[in-house]
């Protein structure tokens, strides 16, 4: 237990500094970057941003992919990126809802992608239609995907009935800037990539903001009851 303690006393003092925190924050969109790129956004030069990233790497927060010349860094896995945005739930915890809320960038508030999966009021308003609709049923405190919600997973295109997996508990995210939860996991993953296919959301380059196309603002209403104009 002594250990554990030691373990967890070194990974939140290596995550809670200020330059390493701006690197993980930045590769919560689930991409990929370079460390001059890194460097850039933490305003570091690149030999300090090269040991923060080597620390990151040790602690296994980090992965990076050799490719050519360049050497690609992004968050460890999905868990890491769990952890960040649980993390972040915690910012400004006692202030009201309404005051939190005007704190968070209202683009990033609305829709933005979480490390491959769909956050913001948008995300928690999906899994409130998931719910409402009985897309998805609570056993033993574990929440899974429903037979009715398999159905409509297959029909909309979202997943394959032979994917592997679809019977497996799914992770739900509390939502930094809205404390609720919103989905994760595979189904998450899923999800965010068939919206982009779909154009019902689209992609900023600048930022990890989802903007609801007009067709997305139809079929959001129409097919899982949601006003995106009144999030």
């Amino acid at each position: 237990m002594e250990e554990l303690a030691d373990r967890f006393v070194e990974l939140a003092a290596l995550l809670g500094d200020r330059s390493r925190a701006k690197i993980l924050w930045c590769l919560l969109d689930g991409k990929a970057y370079t460390a001059g790129e890194l460097a850039t956004v933490s305003e570091l030069s690149l030999s300090g941003c090269s040991n923060h990233l080597r620390k990151l790497l040790e602690a296994k927060v980090l992965k990076v992919i050799p490719q050519g010349r360049h050497r690609y860094y992004s968050l460890y896995d999905g868990e890491v990126a769990h952890a960040m945005e649980a993390f972040a739930s915690l910012v400004g915890a006692p202030i009201q809802l309404k005051e939190r809320r005007s704190s968070t960038p209202v683009t990033l508030r609305k829709a933005r992608s979480c490390y491959k999966h769909l956050a913001g009021a948008l995300g928690v308003a999906v899994f409130k239609a998931f719910q409402d609709k009985g897309y998805v049923e609570i056993v033993l405190d574990e929440v899974y995907v429903s037979e009715r919600g398999l159905r409509f997973l297959v029909a909309q295109g979202i997943c394959k009935e032979s994917e592997p997996g679809l019977t497996a508990k799914l992770k739900l995210c509390l939502d930094w800037s809205e404390r609720e939860l919103h989905l994760g996991g595979w189904l998450g993953i899923h999800l965010l990539r068939w919206l982009l296919q779909e154009d019902w959301l689209r992609p900023s380059n600048a930022s990890r903001k989802l903007t609801v196309s007009a067709k997305g603002k139809k079929h959001f209403n129409e097919v899982l009851g949601i006003d995106t104009d009144e999030l």
